[in-house]
């Protein structure tokens, strides 16, 4: 594993798959208006949602003990798909038996209709994310990445043929969603069958056993970690519909650019920390991956304050000022939850350590309660506003962790050396020019 060839074709797909994303949200906004980008909103967080509550942790065991014990891939494959399909057997048998309750619960963010289209993408992104993860454990990350890529280059495919026979509904963007899952599930499964030459073994022991030893911890944290993402757009959407999680949805698309990168690179540490024998090589380029997501960050921020209106208006009206505004709000909160995502990927490695647990429960409290106390009275603004403290907080408290546990200084997280200026400017030079030139600089992480 390369981490400057994996990390440079990883951002181009990345790259991609944002502009997919930009053109899908111009259609839906266009077609569906700012309602349908709501509905849109809503039904991703609640899918979000359950199936981390449901999956019991499996996408994240599978990868780590697919990096650590190969010859357990046949088996992790089996019991992925058998789990997938109890998921689905629940989730129907819930809905029969308590299906005025449920609808009765979701009144305020989804209209009845959507309900059994919901269950379908629950089980279709749970079966996704663990075989993506079995592949992403096997090293492969740029074909990982592909197949993030591909369930929204499909979806937008779709929704474009639909939009041209003039049949882009609401519910007609749903069920493209789940039809594009669906086919990176055919993909997938027949990826890992076939190219690794594996053979198909049931072996419920494994699946019980990583269940207990990893993947309870990682659901626990990811469910925070969803909670934490997702309900301010579902208090939004309580308190004033799905109109204005329209706007918020926008900002948030624009905040979330400063994932791209550390998204990547969190996949690349996370199977790198689980081997002892890099661990020193591992925090140091811990240490430069947090210089150079703050360097660039600064740069994003103001390039976005200075033309970011002009582009969010151009992509979807004049009416979405708003959006913009909000955004502003977002961007320090989500440039603090992008370098979180780095330190957690390598203490996930480490085993989940009590502290992701403590940040994460902690910062998911603060949200909820803010979002509380702000949205009535402050609207979106309220949600960035709380977003911008939990994500502070969450970072704070896995700097300490690191600090107290690795010997590594809190300012060293975030002071930069003259030569380190000079490396990173020379890096952004680098990418005007070739895709060798980019690759030898990204080799910075590797001193």
């Amino acid at each position: 594993m390369s981490l400057p060839r994996d990390s440079f074709y990883s951002f181009i797909l990345n790259i991609m798959l944002t502009l997919t994303n930009v053109f899908l949200s111009i259609v839906i906004i266009r077609t569906l208006g700012s309602s349908g980008r709501g509905i849109y909103s809503v039904v991703n967080s609640l899918v979000a949602i359950f199936t981390i509550a449901l999956n019991m942790g499996l996408p994240w065991s599978n990868t780590y003990y697919t990096s650590k014990y190969k010859q357990r891939v046949p088996f992790i494959f089996v019991n992925s798909l058998y789990y997938s399909l109890l998921i689905l057997s629940f989730a129907f048998v819930v809905l029969s038996l308590f299906h005025h309750q449920i609808q009765a619960l979701l009144n305020k963010q989804l209209p009845e209709q959507y309900l059994t289209m919901l269950i379908f993408l629950i089980f279709a992104v749970s079966l996704t994310q663990m075989l993506n993860s079995i592949i992403l454990g096997l090293g492969k990350v740029i074909f990982y990445n592909q197949l993030n890529f591909l369930v929204y280059f499909i979806f937008f495919i779709i929704s474009i043929g639909l939009v041209a026979i003039n049949e882009y509904t609401c519910q007609s963007m749903v069920a493209a969603l789940l039809a594009a899952y669906i086919v990176v599930i055919i993909i997938s499964s027949r990826k890992i069958l076939k190219y690794y030459k594996i053979k198909a073994d049931f072996k419920y022991k494994y699946l019980f056993q990583n269940i207990r030893e990893i993947g309870l911890k990682a659901q626990f944290i990811n469910f925070l970690g969803a909670l934490l993402q997702r309900i301010d757009i579902l208090i939004i959407n309580y308190y004033f519909g799905v109109s204005l999680v329209g706007y918020y949805s926008i900002s948030i698309f624009f905040a979330q650019l400063v994932y791209q990168i550390p998204g990547i690179l969190g996949n690349v540490i996370f199977p790198l920390s689980t081997n002892d024998n890099l661990l020193e090589n591992t925090l140091n380029k811990i240490i430069k991956l947090f210089h150079f997501l703050i360097f660039l960050n600064i740069i994003l921020y103001f390039f976005l304050l200075i033309a970011g209106n002009f582009i969010i208006t151009l992509l979807y009206g004049n009416d979405y000022t708003l959006s913009f505004r909000t955004f502003l709000v977002l961007y320090p909160g989500f440039t603090c939850s992008s370098l979180g995502i780095i330190l957690s990927s390598f203490l996930a490695g480490r085993g989940y350590p009590s502290v992701l647990f403590k940040a994460s429960i902690t910062a998911i409290a603060l949200n909820i309660i803010l979002n509380l106390t702000l949205i009535p009275s402050l609207n979106i603004i309220g949600a960035a506003i709380s977003c911008c403290i939990s994500y502070f907080a969450m970072l704070l408290i896995l700097c300490l962790h690191m600090s107290s546990n690795y010997d590594i200084k809190i300012i060293s997280f975030f002071k930069m050396s003259s030569d380190e200026y000079i490396k990173f400017f020379e890096y952004f030079k680098s990418l005007l020019m070739s895709k060798k030139s980019m690759i030898k600089a990204g080799g910075i992480y590797e001193k």
